[in-house]
């Protein structure tokens, strides 16, 4: 990512909302640097709750399908097995094996789902309207590849793709 920022959430909360990120593009234009922004999922944008991390995604999910074409990227704290460990007293022997002894990570099955959510919006980015090789491979081979099924915020057929908006309610 050259130049740009990336919102963690602090302090005062999370900051990967449409408003928020409304405010950072605003920032960045004013200050003369690309328009780029890269969402940390972890954090304090999931309150520090590592089962936070799949609800800022499909935030971000939404965001890119209403439209949103600054936010370039997103940062997940993930491992094979959700949580976090502390190093045992007889070291990595007592070590649970593929879970985090840092950050608390969502485990491989969240992840493949934020991750197929994510995939399906950019699929369907106007950005790849005239692409045709991803990583040297057909493009054709890479949607096949990535054609997912996720319930709630993304749904497809076989071989048909739509999105379903999720209901909004102003509160």
């Amino acid at each position: 990512m050259d130049n740009g920022l990336i919102v963690r959430g602090g302090s005062s909360g999370p900051n990967y909302s449409p408003e928020h990120i409304a405010e950072v593009k605003a920032a960045l234009r004013k200050a003369k640097l690309p328009e780029t922004i890269m969402v940390d999922c972890s954090h304090g944008n999931s309150s520090k709750n590592h089962r936070n991390q799949p609800k800022v995604a499909d935030s971000i999910a939404q965001q890119l399908i209403d439209g949103e074409d600054s936010i370039t990227g997103v940062m997940l704290e993930s491992h094979l097995h959700e949580g976090r460990q502390e190093v045992p007293a007889e070291g990595k022997a007592g070590l649970k094996y593929g879970v985090s002894i840092t950050d608390a990570c969502i485990g491989w099955e969240d992840t493949k789902t934020v991750l197929e959510t994510l995939a399906n919006v950019w699929i369907d980015s106007p950005l790849l309207e005239n692409v045709n090789v991803v990583n040297g491979r057909p493009l054709g081979n890479v949607v096949n590849g990535l054609k997912m099924e996720r319930t709630g915020l993304l749904r497809e057929g076989f071989g048909e793709k739509k999105h379903v908006k999720k209901d909004r309610k102003k509160s």
